[in-house]
């Protein structure tokens, strides 16, 4: 043994050993530093799985991984500043279904501006899925908070469409009533004459006609194509038919008879 210790082979093992044991203490003293700990394969694969959000092969648009975003979307608490956050991302990429659902979060907000602006995109994504039923009812929630009486006029006029093509011609009605209301203009006149003429309710054509056409005088030929004569309108030429005939009778009647001017001279 103690032949083996001062032998060259005995030398070199020390040597590589030492240099082992540093090497070691090295990279024990940078992880302690650091504090991360050593990482498995399949902790490392996850982290990578988790560690950026990449959508339809684009790059990242949100901060948060997609575990992160359904964390927040299962929290009751979850901000609605956030939430109107992550439904914007989503909607830049087209994720409807996960926009739609952020932006019910966001539209329970206590904060006016979040409300509307959440609702207004509700109906852009609703619209883009051509999912009628809801869209309705965000537009129906809209109203309710809105106060700009030129934006719920075109609400109401949009109410009104979708009614229609729905043929719940009632409501439909009832809606573009509301949008006359706040300003009679001739699209929702004649929307409302040919909700009536579906359901052949040539009255209430008639009361419309002749209500927007006393208002708005000139506009009498825009009702010819229901068959309704606005306010007993006749057109220009017929009225002034007779007054060109006037001229001609008048010289008729000069030459059947004569002046006294030219009696007397006779």
């Amino acid at each position: 043994m103690k032949e083996f210790l001062q032998s060259k082979n005995a030398k070199l093992l020390l040597i590589v050993l030492i240099i082992f044991s540093a090497v070691a203490f090295g990279v024990w003293k940078q992880l302690e530093n650091s504090g991360d700990k050593p990482k498995n394969t399949q902790q490392t694969q996850n982290e990578n799985t988790q560690g950026e959000l990449v959508l339809g092969g684009q790059a990242p648009i949100a901060e948060l991984s997609e575990n992160e975003m359904s964390a927040l979307e299962n929290t009751e608490d979850a901000s609605s500043a956030k939430a109107y956050e992550i439904a914007s991302n989503a909607l830049m990429q087209d994720r409807i279904s996960a926009a739609i659902e952020q932006y019910k979060i966001s539209a329970e907000s206590s904060d006016p501006e979040i409300k509307k602006n959440s609702l207004y995109k509700l109906i852009e994504c609703y619209s883009k899925s051509n999912d009628t039923d809801n869209l309705i009812d965000n537009y129906e929630k809209l109203l309710e908070i809105e106060t700009d009486k030129n934006i719920k006029k075109g609400i109401y006029e949009e109410l009104g469409s979708q009614y229609d093509n729905k043929g719940v011609y009632n409501k439909a009605i009832e809606s573009y009533k509301s949008s006359y209301e706040i300003e009679a203009t001739a699209n929702n006149a004649v929307k409302l004459c040919e909700i009536y003429s579906k359901i052949h309710d040539e009255q209430s054509i008639q009361n419309i006609a002749n209500d927007f056409t006393a208002k708005n005088p000139g506009y009498e030929p825009l009702f010819n194509r229901f068959g309704i004569n606005a306010n007993n309108y006749q057109p220009q030429e017929a009225q002034s038919a007779p007054q060109e005939a006037q001229p001609a009778q008048q010289e008729e009647t000069e030459e059947a008879n004569p002046s006294e001017e030219e009696n007397n001279q006779e």
